[in-house]
């Protein structure tokens, strides 16, 4: 995952923001918010994710979180549910989506045919409660 935020230390919650390409909203399908629940609980329960906050807008997530390793996870999350959103398209021939996922695949990722989220991820560390509200 590219990212040119730096995470600060273990030490620290961050605000994550993670948005699909384009802003796509592909969370108004239920079934595709279901993968970013099902990945973040995995993540909490397997991974040591700890989430204090969250909500899920229709092309993107926010999150309050804190992890030894934040950037390993996110990158999973993201992982996991593009797989699964991709075999959801697919299986419900959406074409009009995939054409647009597909579009957005930046060229130097030969090893994928679709790109749904955008490279990185941008964590805010809350260092103050004035950054915190």
């Amino acid at each position: 995952m590219r990212t040119t935020y730096s995470i600060k230390g273990d030490d620290y919650a961050y605000f994550v923001t993670s948005t699909i390409v384009n802003w796509i909203p592909v969370f108004s399908y239920s079934q595709c918010t279901e993968f970013l629940l099902e990945a973040l609980n995995y993540s909490k329960l397997r991974k040591g994710l700890k989430i204090y906050a969250w909500v899920i807008m229709p092309e993107h997530f926010h999150m309050m979180c804190k992890s030894e390793n934040l950037v390993d996870i996110i990158r999973s999350i993201k992982s996991y549910t593009a797989k699964r959103i991709i075999y959801f398209l697919e299986q419900s021939n959406n074409e009009e989506l995939l054409n647009q996922f597909r579009f957005s695949k930046k060229q130097y990722k030969e090893s994928s045919r679709y790109q749904i989220w955008q490279e990185g991820f941008k964590p805010k560390a809350i260092l103050s409660e004035n950054i915190y509200w």
